[in-house]
């Protein structure tokens, strides 16, 4: 789920680290050269800024040789887990009202932004106020909808996966299982992830209706808006490039298809899977909808740290935000606590509630949930597009 930047994504998204064993020379070097070449096509003299941490340095440095010999530039700007707890611990609570200028003034001479995703670690804001958190959520808008405005293509390296072992921890899997999944999701198709998720995208926005169910207790009915929405193929094409604004912001691993509920239209019950929210395990959160509102919400344990956040949020909040099919079938997801993780993953079914822009809507809400619906079965209209957690052959 495709996300923003230093300091207050840690509290909304998960931004994990690529392992030292993953780092090497070859497939870093495979990987930057990717990037400039394939997904962005960078020219000569284009300014790309690259968003990192230091534990990721190995692919900044064969980024920035990837751009140089096609004689673009690099910007590098560091960020880290410790200096987001710093900030909440020493920076006075006036100033998270300021928009980023810094960030700003970055973006307003690159042509390209790439987001090296760095090590998540919850704890980092744990504690932390949800007055704090939302109103420098809030403070960041103005970034994101200059991106946007500028149609900048942004490049997020990691899609929530980066292996490290941190993140193998949080998930509850194996680091080799973790490095395995990132890999082989990294070297898809990518014809096919483009073929099968339009196909998606083209009849789940032209149904009358899109249904998730689950043994979890998830029944959920919705109507996609067709002008909304996002298909992360992984690649910025020019068609991508023509139509600007979210089009060309996109996520690797690629296979994400992200859908937006018309308004009003979400109806039921929504169960998510195990997610770890600012530091707080939540197990079986629920949200129940009725004319595209939640109504009730309620969890197994965990959703006290939700509602103060839910209550604090900015408008918008009660609304169903997004659902992400993914449809990348390279990727093999095994068992573990992942939540929204995988969620480009063939039949990963996982779902947003409240702020939607990055994913290709309107919703401005600083309050945003999100996990996955485990097993979960889609159908467009009457057919089945994902049964029980396995994506149909064809689309």
């Amino acid at each position: 789920m495709r996300r923003l930047r230093f300091p207050i994504l840690l509290a909304i998204c998960a931004l994990l680290s690529l392992a030292a064993q993953a780092q090497t020379n070859s497939s870093t070097s495979q990987l930057a050269d990717k990037l400039v070449n394939t997904v962005l096509q960078v020219k000569p003299n284009q300014v790309v800024v690259i968003n990192a941490d230091p534990s990721n340095m190995t692919l900044v440095e064969s980024l920035v040789t990837s751009l140089r010999k096609v004689g673009a530039f690099g910007i590098v700007d560091m960020g880290t887990n410790r200096m987001a707890t710093m900030y909440f611990q020493q920076v006075p609570a006036r100033f998270d009202s300021q928009a980023p200028k810094d960030q700003l003034a970055l973006a307003s001479v690159a042509d390209a932004i790439v987001n090296i995703q760095y090590p998540s670690d919850p704890s980092a804001v744990k504690g932390v106020s949800a007055e704090r958190l939302n109103a420098t959520a809030k403070a960041f808008l103005p970034y994101t909808d200059y991106v946007l405005k500028r149609s900048i293509p942004t490049i997020g390296v990691g899609n929530g996966l980066m292996p490290s072992a941190v993140t193998a921890n949080y998930f509850g899997v194996p680091q080799s299982q973790l490095t395995t999944l990132f890999w082989s999701g990294l070297n898809a198709d990518y014809t096919a992830i483009h073929r099968d998720g339009s196909a998606l995208f083209n009849s789940a926005t032209h149904a009358r209706s899109v249904r998730i169910r689950s043994s979890n207790g998830t029944n959920l009915t919705f109507r996609a808006v067709a002008a909304m929405g996002l298909i992360n193929d992984g690649v910025v094409s020019g068609a991508d490039r023509k139509k600007g604004g979210v089009a060309v912001q996109k996520q690797l691993p690629a296979g994400d298809v992200y859908l937006i509920p018309q308004a009003g239209s979400a109806n039921g019950t929504l169960v998510f899977g195990t997610v770890n929210f600012n530091g707080v395990d939540v197990n079986g959160m629920t949200f129940v909808f009725k004319n595209g509102k939640v109504t009730s919400m309620h969890a197994a344990n965990g959703s006290a740290e939700v509602a103060k956040f839910y209550t604090t949020g900015s408008a918008g909040r009660d609304e169903l935000g997004w659902v992400d099919i993914g449809v990348n079938r390279s990727m093999t997801v095994p068992a573990g606590k992942w939540g929204p993780g995988p969620s480009m993953a063939s039949g990963y079914i996982s779902a947003g509630i409240g702020g939607n822009v990055p994913n290709g809507g309107t919703n401005r809400s600083t309050f945003a949930f999100a996990s996955n619906v485990p097993n979960g079965t889609v159908t467009v209209d009457t057919k089945t597009v994902v049964n029980a957690g396995q994506l149909a052959s064809t689309l």
